[in-house]
């Protein structure tokens, strides 16, 4: 363990080097560019001090007076020349004050989980679990299946004592598997999206909607997607959903029951009215798992068997990178991510599971913020299906919740 956690801190070294090396180079690279402008600017001074001495060499001596207007003459190039070049060097004052980008504290997560939650108090016969989201304040938001006919969301502390729930009500009949994904839209508010194509926003403290406030233009309490796109009724499903931090847009993840593809990224704003639709890369069979994380769309594909940063636009997106994915020599079997999130420093958290023998094996990566790179592998609960974080008592947690036996494993995150 010894050996894996100084390789780990050896790693963290050399990715900070290669960091302050680069952003050393650059800000070497400016600072040369701006002394060359600054000693192409004295030389032009010399030259123009040579002129205004020529000049006053060549007239007599009772004719100073008449040097003022050729002294003018030989400066009025130069003083323009000088503006111009001062106007496009907008950016010189800021370079003998610029800062490398902080160095981001080292995180790791401890080997064994501090705790298990039993969260019996909102277990449901027959339901289980789907997503899980989190504030600040430790306030943990759980959704997913509650019966055949109803998806719900909880929300419990770090005990598991139950705050409020709500449940709703499918409205395709027949639907044999209704289910809940809930995302975090600000400190207030909270955004449910049900796979039989249901939005809505509900206040956080306690699940009460907030269609009276002005948060959407209508009186409704949801959004059906049919509304916006008729042929969605019948062949497309949500999947996910997230919220972009930067300007509180809503992003639904969509999938195709009948083929499994569906690359559609539906973009609300925070009254759940309609703004575009963005369609993910080729590479990418459908959103099982979304979030952010800075500017970037985090995307986990699990039939595609993999995980993704993609850029976002609504005229184009882009693959950014590709996540590595488990050791094979693990399990003989190929990886796929179900779920993905990110803690205060920004660093990423996939939860990745694989089907042996009928059989689920689950384990979380910790992925660095800046390029990336595996950090740390730990097998988890084989029935492992939510992951998120939170502060608990002033220290951020990584929570892994399962499926079906209704457990929340809480993992303390170490920064050092």
């Amino acid at each position: 363990k010894l050996e894996e956690k100084l390789a780990l801190l050896d790693q963290a070294a050399r990715n900070n080097r290669r960091l302050i090396d680069t952003q050393g180079e650059r800000a070497a690279k400016e600072l040369a560019e701006a002394l060359s402008e600054s000693e192409g600017t004295i030389r032009r001074f010399d030259n123009f001090t040579s002129t205004v001495s020529s000049i006053l060499a060549a007239e007599d001596d009772w004719a100073d007076s008449q040097c003022p207007p050729d002294v003018s003459s030989a400066s009025g190039p130069l003083e323009e020349e000088v503006k111009e070049e001062l106007l496009a060097q907008d950016t010189i004052s800021a370079i003998d004050t610029r800062e490398l980008p902080p160095v981001v504290d080292n995180v790791s997560i401890t080997e064994n989980p501090e705790s298990v939650v039993e969260i019996d108090e909102i277990k449901h016969k027959g339901g289980f679990v789907m997503t899980a989201a989190a504030d600040s304040r430790g306030v943990i938001v759980i959704s997913g299946k509650a019966s055949r006919t109803h998806a719900f969301v909880t929300a419990v502390d770090a005990n598991g004592k139950l705050l409020w729930q709500k449940s709703f009500e499918s409205t395709d009949k027949p639907m044999t598997d209704p289910r809940c994904y809930s995302a975090i839209l600000s400190e207030q508010l909270l955004v449910n999206a049900c796979n039989f194509n249901r939005v809505s926003i509900c206040h956080f403290h306690d699940g009460s909607e907030a269609s009276t406030y002005d948060f959407r233009d209508e009186a409704t309490d949801s959004t059906h997607w049919s509304d916006i796109t008729n042929n969605w009724k019948e062949t497309k499903r949500i999947s996910c959903v997230t919220s972009d931090p930067a300007n509180k847009d809503v992003y639904i993840g969509s999938i195709n029951p009948r083929c499994k593809i569906s690359r559609e990224i539906l973009v609300l704003n925070d009254k759940l009215k309609y703004k575009h639709t963005i369609v993910l890369p080729d590479d990418i069979c459908w959103a099982r798992n979304i979030t952010f994380h800075r500017g970037h769309l985090l995307v986990c594909d699990y039939d595609g068997k993999a995980g993704y940063i993609v850029s976002v636009d609504k005229l184009n997106t882009g693959i950014v990178h590709r996540f590595t994915k488990p050791r094979p020599a693990l399990w003989d079997s190929d990886w796929g991510p179900l779920r993905v999130c990110t803690d205060s420093k920004e660093y990423i958290y996939i939860l990745w599971a694989v089907l042996i023998d009928n059989r689920w094996k689950c384990v979380v990566i910790q992925y660095s913020p800046d390029s990336y790179q595996l950090l740390m592998t730990k097998p988890v609960e084989d029935n492992a299906i939510a992951l998120t974080t939170t502060l608990i008592d002033g220290k951020e947690k990584l929570l892994v919740l399962t499926r079906r036996t209704w457990k929340m494993y809480i993992y303390d995150l170490v920064t050092g």
